[in-house]
């Protein structure tokens, strides 16, 4: 970590990262003795294109599997070929194995052309699917659930590769590409799972829907087991408790819907065996296991780094994850023990943030700490702010200028079975808000939550990226002083309600934070009363000078 003493409090404040790894997919088979994953990262003195490719881990070490080229289609040179291989899923026995792939389309008329495929190998005939696809495990049903262009709202399809039939799943809705999971959402049986009309729990057979939840909870990283007997998933209770998340289970037999765990603050990646009775899930960054009825919980592994993706074996006795810090490892769940396949990879992935000038940029990744790192934007050095696995912050050179095509650069002198950097392109504009995590208590010594939520007149504070020039000249990589005040040079005002215009709330600084480097800082006073219909939050919409629209959007947890 760079900076560490000026710096600190953004470690309090940014949220923990919970990307896809470097490594993605992690489909093993039904006894763990074959991994396959996919990535874009190249392996170290190849000549690998530096586009997503299928590679295994068995009895023959690491091979690559499959690498897609890059030519011209039918549609002419503005378009690849189904090369950038993005997910794999293998079945249990090891037969069959689906290979997800996205082509690139940046010309007009593209957004009509569907941009990613589903390729299935196994005994018999290949079998080709529109848009990317997960698999049951025994390698029979394959369930779209990416519609395949951009602009289209195409209901999710179920296609037999047995009987050749398909049919549509009814009251579904797409689901976005970066949520792309190794979760099983397909039985053996056929049946699915996952959200009818985005928002309640259901089973389909057939494309027929049953509803498994009315709207009592928020749920997310739902899974089924490979007998389609029951499905897992991660659950909220109703805003304003909604911070409080919870493991639970659907018996599909018996309809018997019951908490599998909670206490834990986050539940994330949940997995099952094929029968259901085992059960892997991340909290706090670190991989635990559990059976079906709540018993036997315990922690598989103590990761400094954190652990990043997790997948089960389909005999829930072997789980394979990857690290913030880059490593690949094997856990045996029995016993615990973690073996790493593959060491610390640097791998950054994008920006969370926008780049603006002078402004704290956030970079996921992993491995974000190595040593003899580096980053350069439009060529000019970016100031490192801190460096932790999951995430690295830099400060955008105040040079940079807005508006114009520019580059990010990321490179590191560390050695690793693979290689990576970053060269993202983009143009950075002045003014792209962007929080950093939750707001603070007046004394700056806690953050605000549902459970301890702003008291009415108290000042709270936010912390952003984005807010763009101040009124006084600042230099690139020195801490923001504290005289002449750093207040921004667009002026901003801030109404409470959510609208504007609204009832007003006092703003009592907004501008760079004194001694931060690239952080800015908004601070207002509560009003008296909470708002009408959400009395437990305050909405903020804040407007800038000249702007016609709400700058800046801001929730607050409030006493009722």
């Amino acid at each position: 970590m760079r900076n560490s003493i000026k710096f600190l409090f953004i470690l309090a404040i940014l949220p923990a990262s919970n990307l896809f790894a470097q490594f993605a997919s992690l489909s093993t088979t039904n006894d763990g003795s074959v991994l396959y994953f996919t990535t874009p990262l190249v392996r170290t003195g190849t000549d690998q294109p530096a586009h997503g490719k299928t590679f295994r881990i068995g009895a023959n070490g690491l091979e690559v599997v499959e690498i897609r080229t890059v030519t011209p289609t039918a549609e002419g040179s503005r378009i690849t070929n189904y090369y950038d291989i993005e997910r794999v899923t293998v079945s249990g026995d090891g037969s069959v194995v689906a290979t997800a792939a996205r082509r690139d389309c940046n010309a007009m008329g593209c957004s009509r052309i569907p941009n990613q495929m589903t390729n299935a190998v196994g005994s018999g005939p290949a079998v080709e699917f529109t848009g990317a696809a997960t698999m049951s495990t025994n390698g029979r049903y394959l369930v779209n659930y990416v519609t395949p262009a951009p602009d289209r709202a195409d209901p999710l399809v179920q296609l037999d590769m047995t009987t050749g039939e398909s049919w549509t799943l009814l009251g579904t809705v797409p689901t976005s590409p970066h949520v792309l999971t190794t979760a099983r959402l397909v039985a053996d049986n056929g049946l699915v799972t996952g959200l009818i009309n985005n928002r309640d729990l259901a089973v389909w057979e057939r494309g027929e829907p049953r509803q498994l939840t009315f709207g009592s909870e928020a749920i997310e990283n739902a899974t089924i087991d490979a007998l389609g007997k029951s499905v897992l998933f991660v659950s909220r209770w109703p805003v304003p408790y909604d911070t409080y998340p919870r493991l639970r289970r659907v018996d599909l037999v018996t309809g018997a819907l019951v908490t599998v765990h909670e206490g834990f603050p986050s539940y994330s990646q949940p997995r099952l065996s094929n029968d259901g009775s085992v059960i892997t899930f991340q909290s706090e960054r670190q991989l635990f296991v559990i059976h079906s009825d709540g018993s036997g919980l315990r922690k598989l592994t103590d990761e400094t780094d954190g652990i990043d993706y997790s997948n089960l074996s389909g005999d829930g006795r072997v789980a394979f994850a990857t690290t913030n810090g880059g490593r690949l490892v094997r856990v045996d769940v029995e016993t615990a023990q973690v073996t790493e396949i593959l060491g610390r990879t640097l791998s950054p992935r994008s920006w969370l943030n926008y780049p603006s000038p002078g402004s704290a940029l956030l970079i996921s990744g992993s491995a974000m700490d190595q040593p003899g790192l580096t980053v350069t934007i439009g060529g000019l050095n970016a100031p490192i702010i801190e460096a932790i696995p999951g995430q690295l912050t830099v400060q955008v050179p105040w040079e940079v200028p807005v508006d114009v095509s520019t580059t990010v650069s990321i490179v590191s002198t560390a050695k690793s079975e693979f290689t990576a950097g970053l060269d993202k392109t983009g143009a950075p504009r002045q003014w792209i808000p962007y929080r950093l995590g939750a707001p603070l208590h007046e004394n700056r010594d806690r953050p605000v939550t549902h459970d301890d939520p702003a008291q009415p007149n108290e000042i709270i504070h936010f912390f952003l990226a984005g807010l763009g020039p101040v009124s006084v000249p600042v230099r690139t990589g020195v801490p923001q002083p504290a005289e002449p005040s750093p207040v921004l040079a667009r002026s901003l005002a801030c109404y409470h309600g959510g609208s504007i215009p609204g009832p007003a709330t006092e703003l009592l600084y907004a501008g760079l934070e004194p001694g931060a480097l690239g952080v800015y800082r908004v601070s207002v006073r509560m009003p008296i009363e909470g708002d009408k219909g959400t009395p437990w939050l305050i909405n903020l919409a804040c407007q800038a000078a000249g702007s016609s629209t709400i700058d800046l959007s801001l929730e607050v947890p409030f006493v009722n």
